[in-house]
């Protein structure tokens, strides 16, 4: 890896050189005619996107040393880093990444741990949208944001401040391009993918429950101690959103709501209580029974609310027939 990235500075620096003797010769001095001919932007591409190759395959090798194979290895970050500033690198040489490296450099900051990770994986995707405005072939895709989710969740391990807001304005995207909150409008539709679709937006961009599951628990990962209301907030609105859109929420939605609560809010906190039973409600007005391992969860959040959960159940059961609902 060390020498292919000296023999890519040494092509760039062969570049350079090459650029500066064009300019001595425009100015009727004489150049360096010794340099080699200059590569094309297909053998720049190519050289470039064999080095972010390199780097992903050894950042994820089976064979390093256990504590560089951590996310947070400071290995790990620099090579990222260095992969990541090969953009720069390429613009200097007058070409452009096309898509399938963007996505490459994605990939690997999923899997580093930094601040710097979501802000970086934004960028990229950024770098993508600008390439599909005027490259029909290329398609930002549901998995390239799922992968700038990763890139953020990792940032929120590593303490980022901001990463609940970031994650919460990339599902707001995702929702906005997909149409997915114009569902409740045209829920009575016989075919909602199609009159989605014949309103121009990109269903396939759809976040599922999954994508908003994954969301709150990032809410919920942040490891910095600023901002922990506005972290919960974010959590509460995404799952205000899954229930307006329609989908039921899972076992996973609760536990990570429940450990939102419990990662930001103080025990003894009147808003952690107002915040579990504002999700009480809400599932009770869906007539959901909880899954054991949520009540369990609950029971470690707030032990008054576990039991008046419990003692609600029971009375529901005892008013129904049979113990049926």
């Amino acid at each position: 890896l060390e020498q292919g990235m000296q023999l890519l500075r040494f092509l760039e620096l062969q570049h350079e050189l090459r650029k500066l003797g064009e300019k001595k010769i425009r100015r009727g001095r004489r150049g360096n005619q010794a340099l080699a001919a200059s590569l094309s932007d297909a053998q720049w591409l190519a050289t470039y996107r064999s080095m972010i190759i390199g780097i992903r395959n050894y950042t994820f090798s089976p064979n390093r040393k256990e504590k560089d194979k951590t996310p947070d290895s400071q290995q790990n970050v620099n090579l990222a880093t260095y992969a990541h500033g090969l953009l720069d690198r390429m613009e200097a040489v007058s070409v452009s990444p096309d898509s399938d490296i963007l996505v490459r450099l994605l990939k690997i900051w999923r899997r580093v741990r930094s601040k710097k990770s979501g802000e970086y994986g934004e960028e990229v995707l950024s770098k993508l949208h600008i390439r599909e405005a005027y490259d029909p072939s290329v398609q930002v895709t549901k998995d390239v944001y799922k992968s700038v989710l990763y890139c953020w969740n990792e940032a929120a391990l590593a303490g980022h401040p901001e990463a609940a807001k970031r994650v919460n304005y990339i599902l707001r995207s995702m929702e906005a391009q997909s149409g997915i909150q114009e569902l409740k409008a045209i829920r009575s539709s016989s075919d909602i993918d199609g009159a989605v679709h014949d309103t121009s937006y990109k269903i396939e961009l759809r976040p599922s429950i999954h994508t908003y599951n994954h969301a709150i628990t990032i809410c919920g990962q942040v490891r910095s101690g600023l901002e922990k209301m506005e972290n919960v907030n974010v959590a509460l609105d995404i799952h205000r959103r899954i229930l307006d859109v329609g989908f039921q929420p899972t076992t996973k939605t609760y536990l990570a709501l429940f450990k939102c609560l419990k990662t930001h809010l103080h025990k003894n906190s009147p808003l952690r209580t107002s915040a579990a039973e504002e999700i009480l409600r809400l599932a009770k007005g869906k007539q959901e029974m909880l899954d054991p391992t949520v009540i369990q969860a609950l029971k470690d959040l707030d032990s008054s609310l576990h039991k008046n959960y419990l003692d609600s159940i029971a009375e529901r059961l005892q008013s129904t027939p049979f113990g049926m609902k």
